[in-house]
């Protein structure tokens, strides 16, 4: 999987994570007109109980720190990556702080524990302004031991690994929906720490598709006849479907998707475009949310159908991406100097 290749994953990951957050809840059903309803059910229901970002984006980072891993024997960069990440998520969670104020939203605490409050938030230990970046503290956590991980994902054998990260993934997940509402959302600390070790299966199945080469060996296992590549895209959809009825399989679907989608031919216009939008992957997740759902919700539902809410959600994303880019590439490069030397 190239680098291009990598990006237009993380496209099609961020799309997934814009739909989920602005259709996954049934209080938005009247909100919106569907494409397609089932009865009481609407499709951007039924899709968002298939699409699972999250373990996209875990798998590919294992993908790509993998390949840095072996590549540099190492990976000296993961601080100033992580640093990064933080100097754009402190950045854009600040900025639309002071704009929910001049809005008159007040997302800060009216009493008591102000600093403790933005600490928690800048640091991810208990996001409030922006409950989607649940994932940053955890995602940042596995990127600084990952390579740690690797070394046990290259001693074992490929099958034990695949295995063993079905069957970690399941056990954590079945945790998560016994006992998460009673014991994990209530306390904080136990869920910041239970989190890396849910996540880590997807991580080292990113790992495990570059130590294994899979990607490369479906390519040439699919080929490049029009019935192939079309019987390739229908298994996508069987598993979307199939991922729908039953979550558990969520790990091993964004598993096999991604090697699929990867191995499949796409013309060039969708190439680009989902690599444009993998490319700012990181900022849209950040922003996404204080438009959609904290501050301008009425706006964007205000375009009523499903496809116009999720594209204009989409592209005001990715403008600000760029702003917010623009912004913080002297500090990233200057943090990027000071962690290299």
């Amino acid at each position: 999987m190239t680098k291009q290749e990598t990006q237009q994953m993380k496209g099609v990951a961020i799309l997934m994570m814009l739909f989920v957050h602005l259709f996954g809840e049934t209080w938005k059903i009247g909100s919106y007109q569907s494409l397609i309803s089932f009865g009481d059910t609407t499709i951007e229901q039924f899709l968002c109980t298939a699409f699972n970002p999250v373990a996209f984006f875990l798998l590919l980072s294992g993908f790509g720190l993998h390949f840095v891993y072996k590549k540099m024997g190492g990976d000296r960069h993961r601080y100033s990556r992580v640093a990064k990440v933080y100097i754009h998520y402190i950045f854009i969670s600040s900025l639309f702080v002071v704009i929910a104020l001049l809005l008159g939203k007040n997302v800060l605490p009216t009493e008591g524990e102000i600093v403790t409050n933005i600490l928690n938030n800048w640091v991810g230990l208990n996001p409030t302004w922006n409950p989607h970046a649940w994932f940053l503290l955890p995602f940042s956590i596995l990127s600084l031991v990952s390579p740690w991980l690797f070394r046990w994902v290259d001693r074992i054998k490929p099958w034990w690994i695949f295995v063993g990260a079905l069957f970690w993934g399941l056990c954590t997940s079945f945790v998560v929906s016994r006992f998460g509402s009673e014991y994990l959302y209530p306390n904080r600390w136990l869920y910041n720490i239970f989190l890396p070790f849910h996540l880590a299966p997807s991580l080292v199945l990113g790992a495990l598709i570059h130590r294994c080469g899979l990607i490369r060996r479906t390519r040439s296992s699919i080929g490049k006849t029009a019935i192939a590549q079309l019987g390739g895209y229908l298994f996508i959809i069987v598993l979307i479907v199939a991922v729908s009825f039953f979550h558990p399989l969520s790990i091993l679907y964004s598993f096999c998707f991604t090697i699929l989608f990867v191995s499949l031919h796409k013309s060039a216009w969708i190439s680009k475009g989902l690599a444009l939008l993998g490319e700012h992957s990181m900022n849209m997740w950040f922003i996404h949310g204080w438009l959609c759902c904290t501050l301008f919700m009425d706006f964007f539902f205000s375009f009523h159908y499903s496809l116009l809410i999720w594209a204009a959600t989409a592209i005001v994303s990715l403008l600000l991406s760029y702003v917010a880019n623009w912004i913080c590439a002297p500090l990233d490069r200057w943090v990027g100097k000071v962690l290299a030397s």
